[in-house]
Parts: C-alpha cells; structure tokens; sequence
C-alpha cells in the first residue's frame, strides 16, 4: 500500500519552524515510531484518493491549526520503505494567510510552538519531519524569508 502525506513548514520572521505536538494516544498511526509515544509533528497529514499533495497540505494544516495557508514552493518528496507498504512525503512552504495558530480544533494536537532549525534535533519527531530535517539543516532544502512575525 502507498501512503501519501503532505505537510507545510510555517516559519515566522524569525525562521522559527512551527510544530505540532501530537497527543501520545493519537501518535500510534504509521507515521510514528512508537505507539506509546507523543511528538511534534508538521502541519499536514494524509493526501486523499482524489486531491493532490498541495490541496492536501493546506486542508490538513486548516483542519489540525485552523489557520489558512497559501503555499510558495515545493520543498520536494522522499519515501520509506515500512512493514505496511510505501510511505510517501511530500512538504510544502506555507505562508499564513489567516487565522492564528490553535491546537484546539483537533484532537489529535494539545499544543504548538515556534521551533530555531537547530532546537529540532533535540525534539522527538514524526517520520516526515524526521526525514526533512536533515533536508534543512544541511541546505540542501531552503526556506523563503518570510516578511511579517
């Protein structure tokens, strides 16, 4: 089986990253290592059958922080090979367009932060933003510059 996600990276003005912590009864899905285990997340979560990866981004990152994003670029794709087929990543740089962050109408999130690149390797992460963070740190994915806080 083929499971697709698609996530936004929101960095504020200062290039903090803005996370997710996914609640440890809702962190035993395929994306986690551990089903016991809680952890920050990217907005995002998985592509419908019939939308594409960016529409999936920007519904899942309203549906799980209720803010509206509109997205800049591609920050590219990976795939891991797991016990239950094909997982497939795919990140987006979003912008805010409205709304502020809440963890509240989800009940899958109990809260977020603004996170320096650096601060994430001490974090523990999901599989996605596993994959990235090594992308973002090595430069070989960048982030726009984004103008307001």
């Amino acid at each position: 089986m083929n499971n697709q996600q698609a996530a936004c990276v929101i960095s504020d003005a200062y290039g903090r990253i803005l996370l997710l912590h996914k609640t440890a009864v809702h962190a035993g899905s395929d994306i986690w290592d551990d089903s016991d285990m809680s952890g920050w997340d990217l907005p995002g979560g998985s592509v419908e059958p019939d939308e594409t990866a960016e529409a999936a981004a920007v519904r899942r990152t309203y549906e799980s922080t209720a803010i509206l994003v509109r997205l800049i670029k591609s920050l590219g794709s990976d795939e891991v090979e797991a016990d239950d087929g094909v997982h497939v990543y795919h990140w987006f740089q979003g912008v805010i367009t409205g709304g502020e962050p809440d963890s509240g109408g989800a009940d899958e999130y109990d809260d977020f932060d603004y996170f320096e690149l650096e601060d994430l390797t001490s974090l523990a992460l999901s599989e996605s933003a596993q994959l990235l963070l090594p992308k973002l740190l090595d430069g070989e994915v960048a982030l726009d510059p984004v103008n307001d806080v």
